[in-house]
């Protein structure tokens, strides 16, 4: 019935002896909470609180929709982690996919602070509805080198499908990493119909090699997402072909007070990249005042702050001012730029309106209504 227990890489106490209350496997530890070991389940009047020590365990998983209600505290997120290293699905989860280092099917309530997750290709795996929150952790899927599973390539941070649209995420100061060599790689990728609060936090997508599915943040149908005070980087390497997203929008996202940071490093194969910061699909909302945008990297690649229909994209932007201003895709009245080389003398400023309708230059003189 103990509600305080602890996960340690050893129980043993110095002279002899073991600890009270202590597992030193994470399989040990969730058979007690959930599978039968416990003299009941934890549950809202009766929560249990995890104290994990430092070093590298096992996969954490909790399934079932009336099982939850506990808190894991770690010791630091680059010092308490659960890894998932086996190259083989779980088909009790899924057979075409690796699970997570922290693998969840509908449980609620659960709660995680200072500590991180990591897979072979998913970060933290979360099925069905349900409930989290989380502090200080780190969620990687590090798909370099050897091919994961199945054979696929593919890179989540964050994988959340099959919802019904009840699901709950909460997250503070959380880094999500996804590393892949080719075809897919997602930060945050979301297919659960769930509502996702995210502040103060890195979401970072790297891909070194050709690419079908790349973003730093997927919102897949059904799914609400909500970004403040965070970072969205996509880097794609100088052999990356294909389009690399910033915010991929099939259902709602608002984002306020960040960056959206789509970069293709090198030379080589990445004049053939397209970047795109947002990326909104028919029936999708996307609304992003206060968030700011760039693009780094070859002067080859295709820049597109705005894929979409207008009535999809509330994302007014200044650009920093210059004599030239950015070589853009965008949608009419969405960006504005102050050009600072006008004038007979070439040394007055004029302000700048993003018009598809001017050609061959999709900037309009708001001053005297002409096309530059």
């Amino acid at each position: 019935t103990a509600q305080v227990v602890e996960l340690r890489s050893s129980c043993a106490m110095p002279g002899g002896g073991a600890l009270d209350n202590c597992f030193e496997t994470t399989a040990d530890l969730t058979a007690w909470l959930w599978g039968g070991g416990r003299a009941s389940a934890p549950n809202s009047l009766d929560p249990v609180s995890v104290r994990v020590g430092p070093g590298d365990f096992d996969r954490l998983q909790c399934q079932g929709a009336m099982n939850g209600w506990v808190s894991f505290q770690g010791t630091g997120r680059e010092h308490t982690r659960f890894i998932n290293d086996d190259p083989t699905p779980d088909p009790a989860i899924d057979f075409s996919i690796c699970p997570g280092g922290i693998t969840v099917d509908q449980c609620t309530n659960l709660h995680f602070t200072d500590l991180a997750a990591k897979g072979r290709s998913i970060g933290i795996h979360w099925l069905g509805d349900g409930s989290s929150s989380w502090n200080d952790v780190d969620a990687v899927a590090d798909a370099e080198g050897s091919l994961p599973c199945t054979g696929f390539r593919y890179a989540f941070a964050w994988y959340d499908v099959s919802g019904t649209g009840d699901g709950l995420h909460w997250f503070w100061d959380t880094r999500f990493v996804a590393r892949g060599t080719s075809l897919i790689a997602v930060a945050y990728y979301s297919l659960g119909g769930s509502e996702t609060w995210i502040y103060a936090s890195d979401l970072l997508t790297e891909i070194t090699g050709p690419g079908t599915l790349v973003a730093g943040v997927n919102a897949g149908t059904g799914t609400d997402i909500r970004i403040f005070g965070s970072t969205v980087r996509t880097v794609a390497s100088p052999t990356t072909t294909g389009v690399v997203h910033g915010l991929l929008v099939s259902s709602t996202l608002h984002m306020h007070g960040g960056i959206v940071n789509v970069s293709a490093q090198g030379d080589g194969a990445a004049g053939a990249v397209s970047l795109i910061s947002i990326r909104a699909n028919a029936g999708s909302f996307v609304h992003t005042p206060e968030t700011a945008f760039v693009f780094n990297g070859h002067p080859n690649a295709t820049r597109t702050r705005i894929s979409g229909p207008p009535e999809s994209v509330e994302s007014p932007f200044f650009w920093p001012s210059g004599p030239v201003p950015p070589d853009i895709t965008s949608l009419t009245g969405a960006d504005l730029f102050v050009k600072t080389n006008e004038g007979p003398g070439q040394d007055e400023a004029r302000l700048l309106v993003y018009d598809i309708n001017c050609s061959p230059s999709p900037w309009r003189r708001v001053s005297d209504d002409t096309c530059l």
